[in-house]
């Protein structure tokens, strides 16, 4: 795996540059993610609650298991590559 800079674009909006907002997320409680997830045409929230280090996923689609394994596979992807560039960005530190 390569190391994970924190001049990174993803590292640069957790530390609350490049946002229209320019908010840091050591300021704020949770962060909404929204994320399409193309195979089934369809979009979901994930609420990353930064205090509990939680990701709360909000699906408006009911039932199929296709649409669950490929919503698993979305949120798996952010609850790797989140803890990651917080890390990288020495968020814990601070």
């Amino acid at each position: 795996m390569r190391y994970i800079s924190p001049e990174h674009y993803v590292g640069q909006y957790i530390r609350g540059f490049k946002m229209l907002a320019n908010v840091s997320w050591e300021t704020v409680d949770n962060i909404t993610i929204p994320v399409n997830v193309s195979e089934s045409l369809h979009w979901i929230m994930i609420l990353f609650h930064i205090k509990h280090r939680c990701l709360y996923v909000y699906d408006s689609f009911i039932g199929g298991a296709l649409n669950t394994k490929n919503v698993h596979r979305h949120v798996q992807s952010f609850s790797t590559i989140i803890p990651l560039f917080l890390f990288a960005t020495d968020f814990y530190g601070k």
